[in-house]
């Protein structure tokens, strides 16, 4: 039965999009993909603006009105909203590759902020070119509806994630899915530094700090990961990916609330 957070699908739907990049021309671009796709004849030649910013930069505001779309050409960025409470909330972390802005096609004002968390370089798509090229090449309009699609997607998979999972099978799936991205940009999948803060993943998982910090040191007490600041080496994927499908029978989960969001 189809799984939304299961590691298995989502390396299955990011295959199935980059074949769909491949067959319309668009030289592998994906969501997301390796960096050196970027320089696809379909959108890096449609940049009108690159500029690299600095860490701790804003990309775009909140309910901003933007005319474009972005994509990470180095450096990572995560998108986030202030809540009623004004607290932020983080929604989503673009590598290289990943394209961002996409909710503004359609929304005309952008739903989220979006910062750099380290240094790096940024390019700028109007919409305005997209829209030509769409209606000369229906391939790429159907492209733009799939990167789209999966937007969506990966948003409702948060959802499902962060309101019926522990916290130790969020977590699980979090560096899964970075291996995953990683790995996509021909890094290694087993060691990498997270370029977000603890206090940033907690709050794309709905956890606390500290919760986060406790599902780490469990899964590193088990050997199953090695954390020494933000480097995390995997050294047992298969136990991550046996929490994720909930199939390790001596997991000890933590008595969590499944909506934590004590993270500010």
């Amino acid at each position: 039965m189809f799984d939304p957070i299961d590691p298995y699908y989502i390396g299955e739907s990011l295959k199935a999009l980059r074949k769909h990049c491949d067959d319309c021309g668009s030289d592998g671009l994906s969501w997301p993909v390796p960096v050196e796709n970027i320089r696809s004849k379909t959108l890096f030649s449609l940049c009108d603006d690159v500029r690299i910013y600095g860490k701790g930069k804003m990309i775009t505001e909140q309910n901003q009105s933007t005319d474009s779309l972005f994509i990470v050409r180095s450096g990572a960025v995560k998108a986030y909203y202030i809540d009623g409470d004004g607290n932020e909330r983080v929604s989503g972390f673009f590598l290289p590759g990943d394209i961002f802005g996409l909710d503004s096609f359609s929304m005309e004002k952008s739903a989220y902020a979006t910062k750099m968390l380290s240094i790096g370089q940024i390019y700028r798509v109007p919409f305005e070119e997209l829209d030509k090229l769409a209606l000369t090449h229906p391939n790429f309009q159907h492209y733009l509806l799939k990167l789209m699609s999966y937007e969506v997607f990966d948003a409702k998979r948060l959802s499902v994630l962060n309101s019926h999972y522990s916290a130790d099978t969020r977590l699980a799936f979090f560096l899964l899915n970075m291996s995953a991205r990683f790995q996509q940009q021909r890094l290694s999948a087993t060691t990498f530094n997270l370029p977000m803060s603890r206090i940033e993943i907690s709050s794309y998982l709905g956890l606390s700090p500290e919760t986060v910090s406790r599902s780490l040191a469990n899964f590193q007490h088990r050997q199953w990961i090695e954390v020494s600041g933000k480097c995390i080496c995997l050294l047992n994927t298969g136990k991550l990916y046996e929490v994720v499908t909930g199939k390790l029978a001596d997991h000890e989960a933590y008595n969590e609330e499944p909506n934590d969001r004590s993270a500010a």
